[in-house]
């Protein structure tokens, strides 16, 4: 599949070899989004328990990524109809390779995610492609409570 004219996309299933590069996009991607919302020691555990490193030993079986050129620039998890993580490299946004990630994931059967309530960029892209917020909860951010939304597909 190609996602953007100037250069080409690759869909495909996460391998084993592809965890180092699935750990440092999620780590990057976790810290875009929390490092402004969470105080230090929050960061720090993020780090020293390995949070990014536990997310894709736990879903590796399930996530679908996306490459340029051999390298992991995009991944996304379902698991149990639950969306569990879409993160794109910052340099790729904008070449819709979110958008699709995002629609493998609803063939796959993914009807629900959650989304922290101030990572609005997502919750705007999310909610641009009919997904509404069905419940609101306090989830906990290594050892930080973070409001947090549930979003649905809309039907």
């Amino acid at each position: 599949m190609h996602c953007h004219e100037n250069f080409d996309c690759h869909f495909r299933p996460a391998l084993p070899a592809d965890f180092d590069s699935l750990r440092d996009l999620a780590s990057r991607c976790w810290m875009e989004i929390y490092e402004p919302q969470v105080p230090p020691e929050s960061i720090r555990r993020f780090r020293n328990e390995d949070g990014a490193g536990d997310y894709v030993r736990e879903f590796l079986p399930s996530i679908q990524v996306v490459t340029v050129s051999g390298q992991v620039i995009g991944m996304i998890s379902v698991a149990h109809g639950y969306i569990t993580g879409l993160y794109v490299d910052g340099r790729y946004r904008g070449h819709l390779i979110g958008t699709s990630l995002l629609h493998n994931a609803r063939l796959d059967g993914g009807h629900l995610l959650d989304v922290s309530a101030n990572n609005r960029r997502a919750i705007a892209f999310y909610e641009r492609r009919d997904w509404q917020r069905v419940s609101t909860f306090d989830e906990d951010v290594f050892g930080t409570r973070v409001k947090a939304f549930t979003l649905a597909r809309a039907r």
